[in-house]
């Protein structure tokens, strides 16, 4: 677990446990810090429950020290193991990605301005199910947030949605089993307009945006192993055009 606040509370949640776990993502607005915190997986239900700091994204102010647990502000909750926070630019809001049970991986949407924190529904609802095979409901709404994307294990397998970047006006999204890379394009709607893909033939742990026309993706063909940087040209209306380039 990771310290995140002086205190002398120890969260019950915590102890050996670092699967879905603090700080898999962060970014900055410029005066906050904005980072993700998984479930735990072993503790799903910590997800929904607003003592816990679990399966949520928070946010705190940059250049104050110490912090403390009231600086902390959700902003949203229900999330199983968020993997990526990009901003969305010329707005206050962040696209998150998520990757949900056996399917049900998301792309979402948080407002950074909201009145109330979004809740995503984790583990009360999902578009995957168990790994068990146990079905889970999942309708969102009206109770919980729905997604703008998400992932049918029915469709597309295991998927394993994971970074995201923001690129000249567009989205880059990495993906793990998927071994796929998606350029998402969000409508004015701040709606899924396009989402395409690309298949790369490796996993994708991280997207580093080189120019207007290019990005390198550092890539992995399974948990144990290192992959090739992979260069890819990302000019002409807003998708990929020819093959993924080793470097």
């Amino acid at each position: 677990c990771a310290t995140l606040y002086d205190s002398e509370r120890v969260d019950p949640a915590c102890g050996s446990m670092h699967t879905h776990a603090t700080g898999g993502q962060f970014m900055s607005t410029g005066t906050e810090l904005i980072f993700t915190v998984g479930d735990l997986l072993q503790e799903p239900s910590q997800s929904q429950n607003e003592s816990s700091f679990w399966g949520k994204i928070w946010r705190a102010p940059l250049g104050k020290e110490p912090l403390t647990r009231a600086d902390f502000a959700m902003v949203s909750k229900g999330n199983r193991n968020p993997q990526g926070l990009c901003p969305i630019d010329g707005s206050n809001l962040v696209l998150e990605t998520e990757h949900g049970p056996r399917g049900g991986d998301e792309i979402n949407v948080l407002d950074l301005g909201a009145a109330e924190p979004a809740n995503y529904g984790w583990p009360e609802v999902s578009y995957g199910d168990h790994y068990s095979g146990a079905v889970i409901p999942d309708t969102h709404a009206p109770l919980y947030t729905e997604p703008i994307a998400f992932f049918a294990y029915n469709l597309v397998g295991r998927h394993g949605i994971t970074v995201c970047t923001s690129h000249n006006g567009f989205f880059l999204i990495g993906t793990l089993d998927g071994r796929k890379l998606y350029t998402l394009v969000l409508g004015d709607d701040r709606r899924v307009a396009r989402l395409d893909a690309v298949d790369i033939g490796y996993r994708i742990r991280s997207i580093a945006p080189l120019d207007d026309c290019a990005a390198l993706l550092l890539t992995e063909p399974d948990d144990a192993t290192q992959g090739p940087l992979v260069r890819v040209n990302t000019c002409g209306r807003n998708r990929l055009y020819a093959d993924p380039e080793h470097v």
